[in-house]
């Protein structure tokens, strides 16, 4: 009703890419799951805006992994919403 992208879907949008980026660097024979996420919603994004969301990694351990993510306009290039996670790394039980 309000003609904006409701506030959890930034969250769900940001904590994705950013575990994505940790799931990249994660060693081999470990899982992963998302520990704590933060965001910061800037601005509210129209519907119908096309943007992109980026998750980079920080740091990636034997325990643990770092990430930060940002949601842009495609068109005007703004930045829409920042976040962070932490992520705990798991050995696989064998």
């Amino acid at each position: 009703p309000m003609g904006t992208v409701h506030g959890g879907w930034y969250g769900t949008l940001l904590d994705s890419a950013m575990a994505c980026a940790v799931m990249t660097k994660v060693p081999r024979g470990s899982v992963y799951t998302t520990l704590e996420y933060k965001i910061n919603i800037l601005r509210a994004i129209p519907l119908g805006m096309q943007i992109d969301c980026v998750g980079v990694t920080d740091h990636v351990g034997r325990s643990t992994g770092v990430a930060h993510g940002e949601i842009r306009g495609v068109e005007d290039g703004k930045l829409y919403a920042t976040g962070s996670t932490t992520c705990i790394v798991m050995q696989i039980a064998k």
